[in-house]
């Protein structure tokens, strides 16, 4: 059962969260990449299809080669991970719906999920949404049947930015 102090850790954690743009020249181990993806998997999806898939990067050429084809792709991290959706598994799972639909549902529940575990861990990230599919799957080969959906640039942050600006609460909700 949760507390409230499971609350505010979560609180906390969601808003010193940030996008980084400015990586240290410095390794991110392979088994805090692991943990992160680990955990990441128990996110939810919709009929529990689990489609997401993560390609991990960390060869410095070939993520200067990705950089080449990704306009939002600034700063130098030393890893990234392509997040891509298995839109067979999705169909066979989910039907038309998550094969169209719910896997890009799904795909960003488990983004925010890696984005925030990395945070715990004092790494930063930036989800990055311009690339060239073409040429991403080409590069790292990537099979057919999967939809490259995002990249997540990771490293330790060179530099924290300001929050930015929130809309507030009542400019988003309505009661009924």
């Amino acid at each position: 059962m949760s507390s409230r102090s499971d609350f505010d850790v979560l609180a906390n954690i969601v808003k010193t969260r940030r996008t980084i743009r400015s990586f240290r020249d410095e390794d991110v181990p392979k088994e805090l990449i692991e943990k992160i993806l680990d955990i990441a998997r128990w996110s939810p999806s919709g009929s529990n299809a689990q489609e997401w898939r993560f390609i991990v990067v960390t060869n410095r050429d070939l993520l200067k080669a990705m950089k080449m084809f990704s306009p939002g792709w600034l700063g130098d991290s030393p890893a990234a991970i392509v997040i891509c959706a298995d839109r067979e598994w999705a169909y066979k799972v989910a039907g038309i719906l998550g094969r169209d639909v719910m896997y890009l549902i799904d795909a960003g529940i488990v983004m925010q999920t890696i984005a925030l575990l990395a945070h715990t861990l004092g790494l930063g990230t930036n989800i990055i949404l311009s690339f060239s599919k073409e040429a991403l799957r080409e590069l790292l080969q990537i099979p057919k049947n999967w939809d490259i959906v995002a990249i997540i640039a990771l490293g330790y942050p060179k530099e924290i930015p300001k929050p930015p600006p929130r809309l507030p609460l009542t400019k988003l909700m309505i009661w009924r």
